[in-house]
């Protein structure tokens, strides 16, 4: 699986009221996911886009509980839940973190991930 983020928007609108972020901000990043064929082979050949997301603020504390709030992007934005064998998906993940600057995590089932540091502003 290959990701690339096109854009991080900190301080993002949320486009849902009900949903809007409780720890002080909304984080917006703009994706690109493509998985490979052989994903097919694989045990658990689909990746979850909803779960095993962390968030690190600017003091080194890790953020409690779920940080994705995939209901503030519209669906026709968001990443799918779920991407199976041979997908290129394009959209948005959306997050509730705490004020300020910090890093999002994704480790997707597996034991490494990938970081992407978010500035205050």
């Amino acid at each position: 699986m290959t990701i690339k983020v096109t854009g991080i928007s900190p301080n993002a609108t949320c486009q849902s009221d009900i949903f809007a972020p409780v720890r002080g901000q909304t984080v917006v990043l703009d994706m690109e996911i493509t998985t490979a064929p052989e994903l097919a082979q694989d045990q658990f050949p689909q990746f979850t886009t909803i779960g095993d997301w962390k968030a690190v603020a600017s003091d080194g504390t890790t953020v409690n509980g779920r940080i994705d709030n995939i209901n503030c992007i519209v669906p026709a934005s968001r990443v799918p839940a779920q991407i199976g064998p041979s997908e290129k998906v394009v959209g948005q993940m959306a997050f509730d973190v705490p004020p300020g600057a910090g890093t999002l995590i994704w480790t997707p089932g597996v034991t490494s991930g990938w970081e992407w540091t978010y500035p205050a502003q």
